[in-house]
């Protein structure tokens, strides 16, 4: 069997072409299943905790952007209600030291609006995926629901403002 798509005139593109085809909702495709760690651990949190904007229940933002911050500070992951920042951190990022104190001021100020950071490594996602969806169940049975508000900025990020006071 042939792999078909339909392009965006309703062509079809033959199986050579299907890495560089245009998806209908205009994702490009990507391999399933993903090699890619950071790209595994957004499939795996959505799976488990929907996404936000998409799922009527999702409860995991992406790209996360916080109201009100000194520097314009971007978080991988949140899981808004539990207030769980979550940090896809690999070494190639993270092993010069004014980028290493750039994450630890990104989590100080995290704290001080009061959410945590939960930090997660290639090894992590690629090993022991469980572990990381049982962890966050633990961590999020710890915390207080709140209501924050998330917006759309621009197509690739989402800010949470008018941070609301635990429920």
């Amino acid at each position: 069997l042939m792999f078909f798509s339909r392009g965006s005139r309703g062509e079809s593109l033959p199986e050579k072409n299907r890495k560089k085809q245009q998806a209908c909702d205009g994702v490009k495709f990507s391999p399933w299943p993903t090699k890619n760690p950071a790209h595994k651990l957004h499939q795996l949190l959505v799976k488990q905790f929907g996404d936000y904007f998409r799922h009527p229940e999702g409860v995991v933002a992406h790209e996360v952007l916080l109201e009100g911050t000194p520097k314009r500070w971007r978080y991988d992951h949140c899981i808004v209600p539990a207030r769980v920042f979550i940090e896809f951190n690999g070494w190639q990022n993270h092993h010069l030291l004014d980028a290493f104190q750039r994450d630890h001021e990104k989590k100080a100020y995290a704290l001080t609006q009061g959410f945590i950071v939960y930090d997660i490594t290639n090894k992590m996602v690629m090993e022991s995926p469980e572990l990381i969806i049982k962890q966050l169940k633990q961590i999020i049975s710890h915390r207080n629901t709140h209501n924050d508000d998330v917006v759309r900025v621009g197509y690739a990020y989402c800010k949470i403002v008018n941070i609301s006071t635990k429920i």
